[in-house]
């Protein structure tokens, strides 16, 4: 295995791990300490959330941006192409 994708199995790895701390999200006091390094650093990053009332992760876009344009984005790119 190449060096660039140990390094990209590692990112989706983490992804998958973060994703799975906040769908499993417990609370300080409920906590194992068999909880993996990543696992537990999301689940603090998700405490502090939750004490600054904040419902958004600080590194989440603030909106979901879609890959496909909405029909009247596409008729604006299909005008500035003519």
């Amino acid at each position: 295995m190449q060096h660039s994708e140990a390094i990209e199995n590692d990112v989706v790895q983490e992804l998958r791990l973060r994703s799975w701390a906040r769908s499993h999200y417990v609370p300080p006091e409920n906590r194992g300490d068999d909880l993996h390094p990543i696992v537990l650093d999301e689940m603090q990053r998700r405490d502090a959330e939750i004490l600054s009332g904040s419902s958004v992760a600080a590194y989440e876009w603030p909106q979901r941006l879609s890959l496909v344009p909405t029909h009247s984005e596409s008729a604006t790119v299909r005008e500035s192409l003519v």
